[in-house]
């Protein structure tokens, strides 16, 4: 009989209150190990961030202990946001012979080929992420709010006869002429 390989959930707290953290703590456990038990691992334990110590200190406490042969987090981004140190968890991992696994897609994130995919990923995520935010630094100093979201084509076509029934000083207009001067379609 082979030998289940031991695994440690980590598990992340992203609720704003302590029932929703709960909520959330508990749902990543259970989603986690069901996971695990699907794919034949024994969890023998349950990290949170709720330790006072950054998140990658902890799993590399974990990866260097030997007591796992693999992490196990609900998704890839609970490990870590910033791309630099998850990759740098993931390559420490990989030097330890410690798998990396994201339940929600069910990969083994220390895998080279999808590692690779990913690190692009993550970068072009990140870069994305500082351009939105400078844009957005830039219209707050204008006294301005950068506003994203996904309209019907037949709403946007309405605004314009919407418009026309307004006040020049109605601020809905303003709103609404906003909306129609920032809108792109999709072709």
């Amino acid at each position: 009989m082979t030998e289940k390989k031991r695994v440690a959930i980590y598990c992340k707290i992203s609720g704003h209150s302590d029932e929703d953290a709960s909520k959330s703590l508990a749902y990543q456990t259970q989603k986690c190990g069901d996971w695990a038990s699907a794919n034949g691992m024994i969890v023998t334990k349950v990290l949170t961030d709720m330790d006072e110590r950054p998140a990658h200190e902890v799993l590399r406490e974990a990866v260097a202990s030997g007591e796992y042969e693999a992490l196990i987090a609900i998704k890839r981004e609970t490990y870590d946001r910033k791309a630099r140190q998850l990759f740098e968890l993931l390559w420490f991992a990989e030097d330890q012979g410690v798998q990396v696994y994201e339940v929600e897609h069910g990969i083994d994130l220390t895998a080279d080929e999808k590692t690779d995919a990913l690190q692009f990923m993550m970068e072009f995520t990140e870069m994305e992420s500082e351009r939105a935010r400078a844009e957005a630094e830039q219209l707050a100093q204008q006294g301005l709010v950068l506003v994203e979201m996904e309209l019907p084509k037949e709403l946007l076509k309405s605004i314009p006869k919407a418009l026309k029934s307004m006040e020049d000083s109605d601020p809905i207009a303003h709103v609404l002429q906003a909306v129609l001067d920032g809108a792109a379609t999709p072709e």
